[in-house]
């Protein structure tokens, strides 16, 4: 993202993702899924003026991950 179109509610300037999902069939009636996902954003500065008030810094690079899951029986 380029700096003049920053804003300070999600102050990085790229994102990076790399997600992997599982499934698997027990039996007819019976299934599984796992899925996650790994976030790399990057760090960025930000020099913002907004009614009046000027908001400026350096924001570190951050990492987290989703994970999810799911049962599924059909009756």
């Amino acid at each position: 993202m380029e700096d003049e179109d920053r804003t300070f509610d999600f102050p990085v300037d790229e994102i990076w993702k790399l997600s992997a999902g599982y499934f698997w069939q027990a039996n007819e009636k019976l299934s599984f899924s796992l899925g996650a996902t790994l976030y790399m954003v990057g760090d960025a500065a930000i020099d913002q003026t907004s009614q009046g008030v000027r908001v400026q810094g350096d924001f570190s690079s951050n990492r987290f991950a989703l994970i999810g899951g799911n049962l599924r029986y059909d009756f």
